[in-house]
């Protein structure tokens, strides 16, 4: 969840705001209809109404969606911007678009449910001709060699007093988000190479995955992986998370050796990488010229849950725990009409439940209701 320092980062990300510019101006038309989907606090709505747009539906399901609608009342602007909180999936829109914009990223292309969300969006609100913002995310690799890097993530682990070496196998499996300026460069210590390309125009996928052949460019100990995107927005227009870029909001990934790779300048290093969509599972391998390998995944980097093993089971037998079924109960009540207090009075009402124990489940429900346009909350006749 980003907070408005995050949103703040991004729109101070000048390189990444002038290439979304630039491709908008290019794209928006007087009278054109826009749908901004992760609208965040409305920087990019507010930019499509004064390059022309009639109306602009920003989708945004945090609560951030507040800024960007006092925003646009602040600019004179609220009839043209339409801030909705939730998720693009869960909408009908009453037109269709002529352009729709997204930036759904975070660390690498398939950021939380990025694609599929940027897919649906295209089939359901653009219109037929219409223009998608972005074209396509094309992922880099290359090895890495960083004592910063492996200090930060290990050294707390090893302190000369107490050694925690589970602690360290788990993050040695687990694909981390670099600190900005801690990955150099000059740190990358092979050539890089495209392994996978992100096509908003294309298919929803389940997984992405590539194997490259990469050259060291100078003898080092490699400790892990640099994973980053460059995003092309339109034809000519693009913007990069590459390691030391200056000022990006989006932080280039590592995904670690369990022990160090020795490459010599020359060698020819074989890495394939693999991520599904949903479950955000990562696999990475790498093979040195002297043969020797490094298997790695997520799956070993996650911290064991009480029961894992026997759910894992074929012969578990699943339950709904009772939060989550008042939680969903809780979300077929939400339509717009009834409040918060409302719902929890008719839970607790049907199952004989607590009152307080409800509302502790379903207190967010009032700013996370998905589809529930903002202009329909808080009608219901006995709202205050």
């Amino acid at each position: 969840m980003y907070d408005l320092h995050s949103y703040g980062r991004m729109i101070a990300d000048r390189v990444r705001v002038d290439a979304y510019s630039r491709a908008m101006k290019a794209a928006i038309r007087p009278g054109d209809v826009v749908v901004d989907l992760g609208a965040g606090a409305g920087y990019f709505s507010i930019l499509a109404c004064l390059l022309g747009a009639r109306k602009v539906y920003a989708i945004e399901p945090e609560p951030s969606i507040w800024v960007a609608k006092a925003s646009a009342r602040d600019l004179g602007l609220e009839d043209r911007i339409e801030c909705i909180q939730a998720y693009g999936s869960d909408l009908e829109l009453p037109e269709r678009a002529d352009v729709v914009i997204s930036d759904l990223r975070g660390g690498i292309s398939t950021f939380q449910g990025n694609l599929a969300a940027v897919v649906d969006a295209r089939r359901r609100f653009l219109r037929e001709g219409g223009v998608l913002l972005p074209l396509r995310d094309t992922l880099h690799v290359a090895l890495v060699a960083s004592e910063p890097v492996a200090s930060w993530l290990f050294s707390p682990w090893s302190d000369g007093v107490v050694d925690q070496a589970a602690a360290r196998a788990l993050l040695a499996n687990t694909v981390h988000a670099l600190p900005r300026d801690l990955l150099r460069e000059h740190d990358l210590v092979t050539s890089s190479a495209a392994w996978a390309t992100v096509e908003y125009h294309g298919e929803a996928v389940a997984r992405l995955s590539g194997e490259v052949s990469l050259v060291a460019t100078r003898s080092a100990v490699a400790n892990g992986l640099a994973v980053w995107f460059d995003a092309e927005i339109t034809d000519g227009i693009a913007f990069s998370n590459r390691p030391e870029r200056p000022g990006s909001a989006y932080r280039t990934m590592f995904l670690p050796f369990e022990e160090a790779l020795e490459i010599e300048q020359g060698d020819g290093i074989q890495v394939a990488l693999s991520t599904s969509i949903d479950a955000g599972l990562w696999t990475w391998e790498a093979r040195g010229a002297g043969g020797r390998e490094h298997k790695q995944s997520t799956l070993r980097g996650e911290l064991p849950l009480p029961g894992m093993l026997a759910r894992l089971s074929g012969e578990h037998r699943p339950y709904r725990r009772k939060d989550e079924r008042t939680l969903d109960r809780a979300k077929s009540l939400a339509d717009g009409m009834l409040t918060v207090r409302e719902i929890g009075v008719a839970i607790a009402t049907e199952n004989g439940s607590d009152l307080e124990e409800v509302r502790s489940v379903v207190k967010g429900l009032g700013v996370t209701i998905p589809g529930v346009p903002m202009h329909l909350r808080g009608k219901h006749p006995s709202a205050k």
